[in-house]
């Protein structure tokens, strides 16, 4: 009888143990807007609120309208859109012990954007995402998605040098139409290097892979945070050092934080800082005719808070449009916009083969800053491209229009593009001395002091590209960065 009772007792005392482990919360809500639930392995069901822990193997579901974000233990951060589910699988952070730290997350449904911390930086390998079609190493980045029952988009938003995405696709996922940045590996992985890449799987359809648009980085925040009406403003995000959305109703311990970054800086330029890193990126740049991995002086894909887009024309592959606030005359910013950019992998396909091709009746428009004044200017452009010989060229001519300002002068810019496009398939240029002509006000500019122009062709891609068009972004600047010019061009190929 004693041994079965002393049985009893260390059975007793193991269960207690094994109860409170299971107990200790891995994370925190942080962010709470609407009405979500935390379903524990158990089936209790838990209505969440600020500051509400989050257990292992919770699984969370935000309802219609609702959004959230949790910060785990490691300072990671994991957003949910409305409508959406997931499970936490496996969570462990020791910063003693490296091979003990590990993080499986099961996406079922829904939007979410996932921001890596410690666990990434002290066992890289350690930190996956599972969905119903792959698996997903996060590596020390930033990843959105967008998760329904037969398509799966994953977007890779933010990349440090050095770091990568590894999606492996599970057992009967179709990879023939796997497209853009390097072939598929025998143990149908996809290994991503840098931002600006989306992968879409579909059931049945295949896996592509290519560059997100600029659009398509608005609608997948407007998801994430709700804010999908035309025209509304995006509301500030998460910055990955666990800080949240200032929106939101929250305790003084975090609100306090919650308007600025560990380093100070405003969440929503933090967060426009982020998606214009992230089109920089795609696009490389060129500075004077020097090409890097990042473009300075590029206007941001997603602009502040109350700005309107307007569509104002569209060519076979691409359109542009105005950002301005409402009642502006002169808008904020022009945007160009590629609805099928060709990637860098399908560009380079092009060095080989030779094609010419130009195109008139384009458009260019710019934002010119004088004197703490805005002046707008558009007019048109026409372009060429030229590959071969593992080689190629690219050319846009712009003359936009002469607009009168109030002391009888006028404002006025023209300019010629001679690019070039490497051998890893970036599109960038430069414009001379004799091919630059800036007029505001009673003054002239023939030579911008720095510039920053960077293109994309656009059409249809796949094992055998057919470009249609090109965009670019230019920035322009004088007087010291007085004076700047921030506009883009865009124009079919082949139409004469």
């Amino acid at each position: 009888m004693k041994t079965r009772n002393l049985i009893l007792t260390v059975l007793g005392i193991v269960a207690l143990v094994e109860t409170s482990f299971a107990a200790d919360p891995v994370g925190t809500i942080v962010s709470l807007s609407g009405k979500a639930t935390a379903t524990a392995k158990d089936a209790t069901v838990r209505s969440l609120e600020l500051k509400s822990p989050v257990m292992l193997n919770d699984k969370i579901k935000t309802e219609a309208g609702a959004s959230l974000q949790m910060m785990f233990l490691d300072d990671s951060v994991l957003s949910l859109g409305e409508k959406s589910e997931m499970t936490i699988d496996e969570y462990v952070y020791n910063p003693k012990d490296k091979e003990d730290n590990k993080c499986m997350l099961n996406l079922t449904k829904g939007v979410f954007r996932a921001v890596t911390a410690k666990i990434t930086a002290i066992n890289p390998d350690r930190f996956r995402v599972k969905t119903k079609f792959a698996t997903i190493g996060i590596r020390g980045c930033e990843v959105g998605f967008i998760i329904t029952e037969k398509e799966e988009n994953i977007y890779v938003l933010s990349l440090p040098d050095g770091k990568s995405i590894v999606i492996t696709l599970n057992a009967g996922v179709d990879t023939s139409a796997v497209t853009t940045g390097g072939s598929i590996s025998k143990e149908n992985a996809i290994m991503i290097i840098k931002a600006g890449i989306m992968v879409q799987i579909e059931e049945g359809g295949g896996t592509t892979r290519r560059m997100i648009t600029p659009q398509e980085a608005i609608d997948f925040l407007e998801e994430l945070t709700g804010s999908g009406d035309s025209g509304s403003s995006v509301p500030p995000a998460d910055n990955g050092n666990g800080t949240v959305n200032p929106d939101n109703p929250m305790s003084d311990e975090v609100a306090n934080s919650g308007n600025e970054d560990g380093n100070g800086n405003d969440l929503a330029q933090t967060r426009d800082n982020t998606v214009e890193e992230l089109a920089d990126s795609q696009a490389g740049s060129s500075t004077s005719g020097s090409t890097s991995d990042t473009t300075a002086g590029t206007t941001p894909a997603v602009p502040p808070s109350g700005l309107q887009y307007t569509r104002q024309g569209t060519g076979q592959d691409w359109e542009w449009g105005i950002w301005s606030y409402p009642g502006d005359s002169v808008p904020t910013k022009v945007d160009f916009k590629g609805t099928s950019v060709l990637t860098d992998t399908e560009v380079m396909s092009l060095l080989s083969s030779s094609v010419t091709l130009s195109g008139m009746g384009g458009k260019a428009a710019a934002v010119i800053s004088y004197n703490s004044q805005n002046y707008y200017v558009n007019g048109d452009c026409k372009v060429s491209v030229t590959t071969g010989s593992g080689s190629g060229s690219w050319q846009a001519d712009t003359m936009t229009t002469t607009l009168p300002l109030s002391d009888g002068s006028g404002t006025s810019l023209r300019f010629l593009i001679n690019g070039t496009i490497d051998s890893s398939g970036k599109l960038s240029g430069s414009v001379g001395s004799v091919d630059y002509n800036l007029t505001v006000g009673s003054q002239n500019y023939f030579m911008p002091e720095t510039q920053t122009i960077n293109a994309s062709l656009v059409g249809a891609g796949g094992a055998n590209p057919q470009p249609t068009g090109i965009i670019g972004r230019f920035n322009f600047t004088h007087d010291a960065g007085a004076t700047t010019v921030n506009g883009g061009l865009g124009a079919d190929l082949g139409v004469n």
